[in-house]
């Protein structure tokens, strides 16, 4: 939450980069946190999820034998907007259990959530302020992502997507 440490006790992992290893720690109540490893790859990441925030993004780090990396903070941030919006097919149909993704980045790092639409094509996504990209899983009729600057406590509806028309067909011979 930029600012504010977390003070409850979160589980940070380390898990190495062949998947065969993983440790973990809980945070002290002043937030900090230290993992003993071996020399590798390694990614840190918070497993714990906490009410009203988005988990933090994972950190890729290359340990040599003796090091000791600091800086590789795990920032955890505040949910305090609300995106909502439908999913429909090319014909107006709700797409019930459509995925919708957010990406929020500024070049050096994102952070990434989605969510599933309900019955009736109906999603809601809690995202915090920034600068996110809104879309529904790629292909060759999935309609554009969508664009949205969020300030603190917006509610920001009717973020819809409908699905292109696939109707068309393109073919060739590869020679």
């Amino acid at each position: 939450d930029y600012g504010n440490v977390i003070t409850q006790p979160v589980t940070v992992g380390a898990n190495w980069s062949w998947g065969c290893y993983g440790t973990s720690v809980a945070s002290d109540s002043s937030g900090r946190f230290a993992i003993n490893v071996t020399k590798g790859n390694w990614t840190i990441s918070g497993k714990t999820d906490l009410p009203g925030y988005l988990r933090p993004m994972d950190h890729s780090i290359l340990v040599d034998y003796g090091q000791t990396l600091t800086d590789y903070d795990l920032v955890y941030l505040t949910r305090d907007n609300i995106v909502t919006g439908t999913v429909r097919d090319t014909l107006g149909f709700s797409l019930a259990g459509a995925r919708v993704d957010a990406r929020l980045s500024n070049g050096s790092w994102s952070w990434n959530t989605n969510t599933t639409a309900d019955a009736a094509g109906l999603y809601t996504l809690s995202l915090s302020s920034g600068y996110w990209t809104i879309s529904v899983p790629p292909s060759s009729v999935a309609p554009p992502p969508r664009a949205l600057s969020l300030v603190h406590g917006e509610k920001v509806g009717n973020v819809d997507f409908t699905y292109l028309d696939g109707s068309a067909t393109i073919r060739g011979m590869i020679w």
